[in-house]
């Protein structure tokens, strides 16, 4: 008798971009695995819609483009791409890769954590994120309690922040503007 064993179905990078252009839902890839992007929960897409909104109006302020979560972006490497819960860029430059329009220049990645995504968003997302050249600000927002984790670039460092608290706040300098928690969590907490 042989023992069971746990098969995984890897797909191809094709396979995906398949997916993606016929599918309603949003998908990233990661190393073979198709992962469903859409649905969450309340607070998810409130915060997410919050987080647009506020970066919207920083991102007019500095004539820059602020995206929602629809907004696919190219990780460093250029090869494979991730939907962020919102980003900026200013002077945005779109590269199609496969057949989808990406965006390649992200001054400033929001990610809002879920319990199934907190531990990429923390890490494999993050390094990912950190490839890019343009980026400046990595926001990583909590939707359980009022906790954001903001990863600045200086030079070729990353500094690491960790706002707590519905009175908190943090300064993204690449738009020069404060976010208050209190408005990113409006109608959550």
């Amino acid at each position: 008798m042989t023992a069971a064993r746990d098969v995984r179905r890897l797909f191809t990078i094709e396979e995906y971009a398949a997916l993606e252009k016929v599918g309603d839902a949003r998908y990233e890839y990661w190393d073979g695995e198709i992962v469903c992007m859409s649905g969450g929960s309340r607070a998810h897409y409130l915060i997410s819609d919050n987080a647009f909104t506020l970066l919207k109006a920083a991102a007019r302020e500095r004539e820059c483009l602020a995206a929602s979560g629809q907004c696919p972006v190219v990780s460093g490497d250029q090869s494979y791409y991730r939907y962020p819960d919102a980003s900026v860029s200013c002077d945005p430059v779109f590269k199609e890769i496969l057949g989808i329009d990406v965006l390649t220049n992200p001054l400033v990645l929001v990610e809002v954590t879920s319990p199934t995504t907190e531990s990429a968003d923390h890490k494999a997302k993050r390094d990912a994120y950190q490839t890019i050249e343009s980026l400046r600000e990595y926001v990583i927002v909590e939707q359980d309690e009022p906790k954001v984790t903001l990863y600045v670039r200086e030079g070729d460092e990353w500094t690491r922040e960790v706002i707590k608290g519905i009175e908190g706040n943090f300064r993204l300098p690449s738009l020069v503007c404060e976010i208050a928690l209190r408005n990113l969590y409006e109608n959550v907490f």
